[in-house]
């Protein structure tokens, strides 16, 4: 399955069967008889075919010898970030949206059925910092070591990924992390985080931006700096981060003294 790209944006071409390199003429959809926008990406979820509009989604059903047909699953939300599709086991399809982060669970056979669900209604004042214009760059992935999803947006009028938001499986609790430069974020084999950085050093130009790949760990430490006028190369460690607790008001074991 190929979408259309710039040329015809609400167009999916499919393959002839068992040849993946071969397409007919006649064979594609075309989805933009329903308001949704253009497609914006793909993504394969059991025996069904996930098309993420703009603000929409629609299912691509049946086989190569029945036919393919395409259905309307869902008006209103969709998905610009495409890299922010991710399958979790024991959660679904998570991905973001234009107003927060939602995820796709359930099967259309034997009598279930694929539902959408908003994950994070308590994160609305986070939501409003999103920039929707450029939510195309934001990168997400899931760790099977931590069992936690990580994904990173452009906020605050900022024009990089720097802000990420962390669905941890095990708790269903979400956390936030600050001024971390993630272009592009991936897991391995082993569930360890590598991410590139979201500058890099330009060519030929000095900067203190470091370029390679990076690993997000658990060491409590806000990263390290680079002399890279020694020899060898020292890494200097900077302090831990502050972490801040919120609660609802409670009394933290004294009934007068209630705290927020």
């Amino acid at each position: 399955f190929l979408d259309g790209g710039q040329a015809d944006p609400t167009r999916i071409y499919y393959s002839n069967p068992l040849n993946p390199d071969s397409f007919s003429a006649s064979d594609y959809f075309d989805v933009g008889v329903r308001d949704g926008g253009d497609v914006t990406g793909l993504f394969a979820y059991y025996n069904n075919l996930i098309l993420f509009r703009e603000s929409a989604i629609e299912l691509v059903r049946g086989d190569p010898v029945n036919g393919f047909n395409v259905v309307p699953f869902i008006q209103g939300v969709g998905s610009k970030a495409i890299n922010s599709v991710t399958a979790v086991p024991g959660v679904g399809v998570m991905f973001l949206g234009s107003d927060g982060v939602y995820r796709i669970h359930g099967g259309l056979d034997g009598g279930s059925q694929v539902k959408v669900e908003k994950m994070s209604p308590g994160l609305v004042k986070t939501e409003k910092r999103f920039n929707p214009a450029l939510l195309a760059r934001a990168s997400a992935t899931y760790s099977p070591k931590w069992r936690e999803w990580h994904c990173y947006i452009p906020v605050d009028g900022e024009e990089k990924p720097s802000f990420g938001l962390v669905y941890h499986v095990d708790k269903n609790a979400w956390s936030t992390r600050k001024n971390f430069p993630v272009g592009c974020i991936a897991a391995d084999q082993n569930g360890e985080l590598i991410f590139g950085h979201n500058t890099g050093k330009p060519g030929g130009v000095p900067s203190t931006w470091e370029t390679g790949l990076f690993v997000i760990s658990k060491k409590r430490i806000e990263g390290y700096s680079v002399n890279l006028l020694s020899d060898p190369v020292q890494t200097v460690e900077k302090a831990a981060p502050i972490s801040v607790y919120k609660t609802n008001w409670m009394d933290m074991g004294k009934a007068a003294q209630k705290k927020f």
